[in-house]
């Protein structure tokens, strides 16, 4: 591969069916060399199994002299929680909402502790929407509160938490969907109205260096008309690096997802999302179409010398975070995984 196909794949973070590496996934991981993996409930057996699967994908990229992979899950807590017993179970975050600072940091760093043991490096948590009072949805229970101070404040105890004991925190989903009134996991939604409120989370979570932060895919009238947040270079390049002043990975939702998908095929929307600032491009599910967007990704870079200078600053980011959080790679130790998860099942 060359130079420029390498950064390329580094900007794919994917997932796949199967709790081992499959014969597709190895593949991919060979042509594309994405930079990261993510996992599901799907991927998912017992807390040995996790590691062995990490360190397997792990193993298949560091051969090929590449960077470790980022290995994310969204591991919120209640409602969406990716990792059964016996990993430790936690309440959602809308249950939270009088916790203490201390409270929500120790629950980060046991978080952390149990995706360090398993070969996971990366949470796609905390969700730093301002909820609504009246929302009847499950994103009412995925946000810590309608007070957008209290959202910040505990926003930063899991941030802290997690990235203090090396694991990547993801602010999500900016500028912030707690308006929202239809799922973006099926359709677009227009979230309306002034975003001071709903920004003081993730600027809170900009000044404590949060790793990542990751772009909804609303449509927010009072910064741009006529583009999701994911593909809209005001919502990402204006607002949040200029204005807010991040400097950290950008990452777009699942690109599968309903509110783009139902526009956009899946290498228009990467092509898209790249063009208007995301770093990191997530594809969920559809391995099979990832070389597809890759290549579409690489023939814009190539012919465009203001879109490769826009990928060597998104390689940069992805550099960074990997040099901080991944490097030295170890890999897991089978027996500390065994002992502390039978000392999970005895106590518990």
């Amino acid at each position: 591969m060359t130079a420029r196909e390498k950064k390329v794949g580094q900007l794919f973070t994917i997932g796949f069916h199967g709790t081992e590496v499959t014969s597709a996934l190895k593949e991919v991981l060979a042509s594309v060399r994405p930079g990261g993996l993510i996992l599901f409930k799907r991927n998912i057996e017992t807390p040995t199994q996790i590691a062995r699967l990490c360190a397997d994908a792990q193993q298949i990229v560091l051969d090929d002299d590449n960077p470790p992979l980022f290995i994310a899950i969204d591991q919120e807590g209640g409602v969406v929680t990716r990792l059964g017993k016996p990993f430790s179970q936690f309440p959602s975050q809308g249950e939270l909402e009088n916790a203490t600072y201390d409270q929500i940091f120790s629950r980060g760093a046991l978080m952390a502790r149990e995706l360090n043991l398993v070969g996971l490096n990366m949470n796609l948590a905390p969700v730093l929407d301002v909820r609504r009072d009246d929302d009847a949805t499950k994103n009412f229970w995925r946000s810590f509160s309608s007070n957008p101070h209290r959202v910040a404040s505990l926003g930063i105890a899991l941030t802290r938490g997690l990235q203090v004991n090396r694991i990547m925190a993801c602010a999500k989903h900016f500028p912030g969907l707690g308006n929202a009134q239809v799922d973006p996991h099926y359709e677009l939604p227009t979230v309306h109205g002034d975003l001071e409120a709903g920004l003081i989370p993730f600027s809170a979570a900009i000044a404590q260096d949060v790793a990542a932060v990751m772009m909804s895919h609303a449509i927010y009238p009072v910064v741009d008309t006529r583009h999701q947040a994911s593909l809209s270079q005001e919502v990402i390049q204006d607002l949040l690096r200029k204005k807010l002043g991040y400097n950290g990975m950008v990452i777009t939702d699942d690109l599968e997802m309903g509110a783009v998908a139902n526009t956009y095929s899946l290498p228009e929307c990467a092509v898209a999302c790249f063009k208007a600032g995301a770093d990191v491009l997530l594809i969920c599910s559809k391995l099979e179409s990832v070389p597809e967007c890759f290549e579409a990704v690489l023939k814009i870079v190539s012919d465009d010398p203001a879109l490769e200078q826009r990928l060597y600053q998104s390689t940069e980011r992805i550099s960074r975070l990997k040099k901080r959080y991944l490097l030295p790679y170890s890999p897991p130790d089978y027996e500390k995984i065994r002992d502390y998860f039978e000392s999970m099942e005895l106590s518990g």
